[in-house]
């Protein structure tokens, strides 16, 4: 399955399609597309034998799980439909859903390494990746548990908020293991709310009130119900915690897609003169430039 994943690197559409149909043979065919689907769809069957997993068919899942996004990304139509119409979806509900202790293991012993449930957001938001049409989107949007994505992404924000936290209470920049960590959570994050909003779920801020709510509680801060703003226990207000994901709009291929992206921890450290200054000498002349 690497190589497979490395004869699709680079958005390669021509290996991407090959996998899927050999043009100019006609006798016979190898859909090793299909094929790998239906390995994992056996793989993950349910979430009793995915908890059950080691160390090396976890490794297995997610190599066949790298191989399929590198399928589809570019994107690749006709593999994005494979997967969809596939019951690749309820084993991605599955992995998403179900805990497993050596996945877990590996994620704390390398902060690089991207745990099951990451890839398997990072998969479903492949197969929307560029669509003209809404087929993939119908489709996702009847067969996906996407209360399993909201939990998710709750926990996903509270990991992120408590890497920033302690390296804010201790006074100090994040080091190289929390940073290879924090990117690793946001690039799950970003896919994952790409998937929410493509699908038209609402993504407020109320949304992430749990992640908010944690993050007040470990500050010993007083919070009200909507989780959205605070009172100290000195009674001063405590806004909100910043937003990690930001959201824009950009043209693309004659239509406005909303484009995801992790915001910049030294945002908040930029001061208003300088976001000014970038507004006035942008040039916005056009839509290619704004972008």
């Amino acid at each position: 399955f690497r190589l497979l994943q490395l004869l699709c690197e680079d958005h390669h559409l021509g290996f991407q399609n090959y996998l899927r149909f050999q043009l100019g043979h006609t006798s016979s065919q190898v859909n090793i597309v299909k094929t790998s689907c239906e390995f994992l769809i056996l793989l993950c069957d349910s979430k009793e034998s995915i908890q059950k997993y080691s160390a090396t068919e976890v490794s297995l899942i997610s190599q066949i799980l790298l191989f399929l996004i590198e399928s589809l990304q570019g994107p690749c139509a006709g593999n994005q439909e494979i997967i969809v119409k596939s019951d690749v979806v309820v084993a991605l509900d599955c992995i998403i859903y179900t805990y497993n202790k050596e996945d877990e293991l590996m994620s704390k012993m390398n902060p690089t390494y991207m745990d099951l449930k990451s890839l398997s957001v990072i998969l479903l938001a492949a197969t929307l990746e560029g669509r003209e049409d809404e087929a993939v989107h119908i489709y996702l949007d009847r067969r996906l548990d996407k209360s399993a994505l909201e939990s998710f992404k709750v926990n996903l924000e509270i990991v992120i908020r408590e890497v920033i936290r302690i390296a804010k209470y201790d006074g100090r920049l994040l080091i190289e293991e929390e940073k290879s960590l924090l990117n690793t959570k946001q690039t799950a994050l970003v896919a994952l709310t790409t998937i929410l909003i493509d699908l038209g779920h609402d993504i407020s801020e109320k949304k992430s009130d749990i992640s908010a709510d944690y993050m007040l509680r470990h500050d010993n801060r007083d919070h009200n119900s909507d989780g959205l703003s605070s009172l100290g226990s000195s009674g001063v207000y405590v806004p909100p915690p910043s937003p990690l994901i930001g959201v824009v709009e950009v043209a693309w291929r004659g239509k406005v897609e909303k484009a995801c992206f992790p915001i910049p921890l030294a945002v908040k450290y930029l001061p208003a003169a300088t976001k000014q200054t970038f507004l006035n000498e942008v040039d916005m002349s056009s839509s290619e430039k704004r972008m």
